[in-house]
């Protein structure tokens, strides 16, 4: 069973998924990055050395329905955990999903 993870973020809040929320979502077994960019200011973070396991989406558009969207597109887990940029995940969240999943016989 696998499980990927897609986080929403818009402009600078990339920064704080880089270091608060992507290294506890990498383990997950598929990580789906859907940056919006739309403020003028804010770099693409294209180039940024992502973990094997991330995939990086840059958008020039609004939405929060529109970048959920992109992240479903690419996502290929069992299940999928759709997050905000400022979700709290706990180290080992991924386990405790599949194995209610597996429980409740998902």
């Amino acid at each position: 069973m696998r499980l990927t993870v897609i986080i929403a973020t818009v402009n600078q809040n990339i920064n704080r998924v880089i270091k608060e929320t992507l290294p506890i979502a990498c383990e997950a077994d598929e990580v789906i990055v859907c940056h919006q960019i739309f403020d003028g200011k804010t770099r693409s973070r294209y180039n940024y050395k992502w973990p094997d396991n991330v995939a990086y989406i840059m958008q020039h558009n609004k939405g929060v329905s529109r970048n959920r969207n992109a992240g479903i597109q690419y996502a290929t887990g069992d299940i999928t955990l759709i997050c905000d940029d400022d979700v709290t995940l706990y180290k080992g969240f991924s386990n405790i999903i599949k194995e209610t999943y597996k429980y409740n016989d998902y």
